[in-house]
């Protein structure tokens, strides 16, 4: 059985992560065993709420480091050219009343879940109420990471977001601005100055009409280093 810590890790936790590249190079060896996990997880979602995409695997990083107290936290915002976003900063964490943790280690040795980052996104706060209400669900993916020895390279995250629609021909790209992530609605253009290293990994068990997430989460980094990207393949929330 897995402890469930939905409040902020110790900074030494957070601040352990390893960053981007780090994190993507680590994963080389496990793949195969990566592949797995979003077969099997998919499965386990299978004919529940979660069966679109709401959930799924990601990569273990961290954004920047915190201090004691704080965590990141995102909360609706403005992109700088004044589009709706989704922004993730350091904050001082003053409770879960209007938050829900989002992203999350696995501890084997613990036997813990473990928050890692929060959301006030409305779809996150649902999907971590309906996650609580399945602890079954929840344990089994806790087992399937936990127990597959990939913990140390492989979390758990809550991929549904409602305050960023998106059109046709978008995704979710978020970029860092002054030491935010800015997540927002863009169309993304594969210029040749950018490299992209997957992070998220949707468990997804219905057809692809179906679905309402595609299959690929990923940071995107700009070549010439002036700022780096995540971009996201439209995740939404579960069926109701």
């Amino acid at each position: 059985m897995f402890a469930v810590v939905d409040k902020p890790c110790s900074p030494k936790a957070y601040n352990s992560l390893p960053e981007i590249m780090e994190a993507d190079a680590a994963i080389e060896p496990i793949r195969s065993d990566l592949t797995q996990l979003i077969q099997h997880g998919s499965e386990a979602c299978r004919s529940t709420l979660f069966a679109r995409g709401a959930i799924g695997a990601f990569l273990l990083h961290k954004h920047w480091k915190v201090q004691e107290g704080e965590c990141m936290i995102e909360h609706p915002g403005s992109h700088p050219s004044g589009k709706p976003a989704l922004v993730t900063s350091v904050q001082r964490f003053t409770g879960p009343s209007s938050v829900a943790p989002s992203r999350f280690k696995i501890d084997p040795q613990r036997r813990e879940l473990v928050a890692l980052e929060f959301s006030s996104d409305h779809f996150v706060i649902q999907v971590w109420r309906d996650l609580v209400a399945h602890p079954t669900l929840l344990q089994g993916i806790c087992s399937l990471v936990g127990d597959g020895g990939l913990a140390d390279q492989i979390g758990f995250a809550i991929f549904a977001r409602a305050a960023v629609q998106v059109a046709q021909g978008e995704e979710f790209v978020e970029e860092n601005w002054n030491e935010r992530s800015v997540l927002s609605a863009q169309v993304l253009v594969n210029d040749g100055q950018s490299a992209f290293v997957p992070t998220g990994w949707p468990f997804v068990s219905v057809s692809d009409a179906d679905a309402t997430t595609a299959s690929c989460i990923a940071y995107c980094m700009s070549a010439a280093g002036l700022h780096c990207r995540h971009h996201y393949d439209r995740p939404e929330g579960p069926e109701q």
